[in-house]
């Protein structure tokens, strides 16, 4: 009886342990482990594994920068933030020096990049040079200023001959500094640089150079280090990040760096009414009225092009075209659910994604906001008086897409005409309960006052997703800003609008039978020069950047290999690897070669190993 009874609360006690376990397997956070060094956790559904445990992270040697800039001088401060945000995506280490604060130099890191065209400013030229010459690397990150100092070292830097500084436009890439982007020549109407007309001596590799024949990107050998100027003023603009990234890489023989690696394709105000009549370019080409051609002709090409070249098209949804920003917020007569069922349907039967654009296209501004006098005077449009009226507004939305879609998951946003302020942001999760995403632009152009993202994880747990280009064209500008987009993080984000084929201005006065062929072409281009990049729809490429930006990643270079730590790590990990030697894969990764001294390295747990070989 007693030996009965102990049987009993042993069982008893093991199924109270077990009962716990499955309390916490059940919660939040299920369990901290630790496997092949590896802490592991449960959060929202992902396994996170950490590589390292935090005491070991600081004995890791990382790649390191000091960034030299003069905070008096306004250009060298835009050109330090726009590098060291380069830095940041690289998930690099680096420290500032204000040359302003300091009366000599402390370089303790393997790299030296000079924001700054005062090289006078600079308290000791000699010790930096003699970095370089000990090992270190140098970035001259801009155009410097004839003087003392630069003639001192103009020698050292690889320059035979200077003379005055000129004005220069356009940019050729000699080599794929950027990947893909030998014997690219663009930038005529939109590149431009001051540049110190040099004469390079012998020892120089000349990387880029400008439409005239300016030398703007070389190194040279120093001692046992490396110096690398850049010999223009272009460097301080986002659109010149894919550049800063290439550029870094000279500076180290092997070179790994994380990215996001996707490639995801908007279609803004799609499903939505298609206007009703005829356009007379539209009928003289193809006999069709205008929702006749967008059904026919239009809707076609795109899902071709699509079939083609691998895209997965997120279409945002609109439901009206008027201008009303009061209450009650209905459809227009006889503008019903019938395009948002039938392209909507298509578009999801080809991998596609919706989400939401708007109730209307009156962007989601608040009478006061500052961006008020943009939006009434610029685009035309009306202001919200009051944000309840937003609020229904975007319910109405909501409501609409659920007339014809009610289990479907809507979790992105894009503003109308990419603006967007605070009040509507505040509002946008209460309307959109499972809201991820919201996609605007990356670049600020002409548009001031537009919403203008970093691919970041904002306080409310929303990411922010900015698109880098834009349109049908196949022009220097989408061109040049994909090779940087995919050399900086690894991805393209593009956008179109269903009626941009009927606004001359926006389609550059070129009828569809072009503009859909350059469409194709472009997208061709990236799928010939980059077919390693993964299609996805906004969520999933929304969902890799919150990895990518949430992990954290810890390189070790070895004479023969290189070894990588992730902590965060929740799933397969993208890295670009630059280096002149054969890689394969060592350990958890695979290695592919997609550009001369260029290779995509996929890990697949969060430690990794690469081989190197002569």
């Amino acid at each position: 009886m007693n030996i009965s009874r102990k049987k009993i609360l042993v069982i008893l006690f093991l199924l109270m342990v077990l009962a716990l376990l499955i309390q916490l397997a059940r919660s939040h956070y299920i369990f901290s482990i630790q496997r092949n060094n590896a802490l592991a956790i449960e959060l929202d559904g992902r396994m996170i594994f950490n590589a390292l445990p935090e005491d070991m992270i600081n004995r890791k040697e990382r790649d390191s920068y000091c960034v030299l800039f003069d905070s008096r001088e306004p250009n060298s401060v835009v050109l330090k933030d726009n590098i060291i945000r380069m830095i940041d995506l690289m998930k690099k280490d680096y420290s500032l020096s204000d040359i302003s604060k300091v009366n000599k130099l402390d370089l303790a890191a393997d790299t030296a990049i000079i924001c700054l065209k005062r090289l006078s400013d600079i308290p000791d030229m000699d010790y930096l040079m003699d970095f370089a010459e000990q090992g270190g690397s140098v970035f001259f990150a801009t155009t410097p200023e004839l003087g003392d100092n630069f003639y001192k070292i103009y020698r050292k830097i690889g320059i035979h001959e200077a003379n005055e500084h000129v004005y220069t436009e356009g940019i050729t890439m000699l080599n794929n500094v950027m990947l893909g982007s030998q014997g690219l020549s663009v930038g005529s109407d939109f590149i431009n640089n001051t540049s110190l007309t040099v004469v390079l001596d012998d020892r120089c590799r000349l990387h880029a150079e400008s439409l005239d024949k300016i030398p703007l990107l070389w190194d040279v050998p120093y001692g046992k280090g490396k110096i690398v100027v850049f010999n223009g003023t272009m460097l301080n603009v986002k659109g010149s990040r894919g550049l800063i990234a290439g550029t870094l890489s000279l500076l180290k023989e092997d070179y790994l760096y994380p990215i996001m690696n996707f490639k995801v394709v908007f279609i803004d105000d799609f499903p939505a009414p298609f206007p009703e009549g005829y356009i007379d370019s539209i009928y003289k080409e193809y006999g069709r009225s205008t929702k006749g051609f967008f059904r026919d002709v239009w809707w076609p090409d795109i899902l071709r092009t699509g079939a083609l070249y691998d895209i997965k098209y997120s279409g945002m949804i609109i439901s009206s075209y008027n201008n009303n920003v009061k209450p009650p917020f209905i459809p227009k007569s006889g503008q019903d659910t019938t395009n948002l069922i039938l392209y909507g349907r298509e578009l999801l039967k080809n991998g596609g994604e919706m989400g939401i654009h708007g109730y209307n296209h009156q962007s989601l501004i608040l009478k006061g906001e500052p961006m008020e006098h943009y939006v009434t005077s610029v685009l035309e449009y009306n202001v919200w008086e009051t944000w309840e009226d937003i609020k229904k507004s975007l319910d109405s939305s909501m409501q609409y897409f659920e007339t014809a879609y009610k289990d479907y998951v809507i979790a992105s946003y894009v503003p109308p005409s990419n603006v967007l302020g605070p009040t509507g942001r505040s509002l946008l999760k209460k309307s959109i309960p499972d809201l991820e995403t919201i996609a605007s632009i990356y670049f600020i152009d002409n548009e001031a006052d537009a919403y203008v993202q970093e691919f970041e994880i904002a306080e409310d747990g929303i990411v922010e997703f900015p698109r880098l280009t834009y349109g049908y064209t196949n022009d220097d500008i989408n061109t040049w800003r994909i090779i940087n987009g995919i050399t900086s993080m690894g991805i393209v984000s593009h956008f179109i609008h269903p009626d941009d084929v009927l606004d001359m201005e926006r389609n550059k006065d070129k009828p569809w039978s072009d503009l859909s062929k350059e469409f194709e072409a472009f997208f061709k281009k990236v799928w010939d020069s980059f077919p390693w990049l993964r299609s996805m729809t906004v969520t999933g490429g929304s969902r890799e950047a919150r990895k990518f930006i949430e992990s954290r990643t810890y390189i070790e270079y070895e004479s023969n290999g290189i070894k990588g730590y992730i902590n965060g790590f929740s799933g397969e990990s993208y890295f670009i690897l630059r280096t002149g030697k054969k890689a394969s894969a060592g350990e958890n990764c695979s290695v592919k070669s997609i550009d001369k001294g260029a290779y995509i390295v996929c890990a697949k747990k969060s430690a990794f190993s690469i081989a190197l070989s002569r």
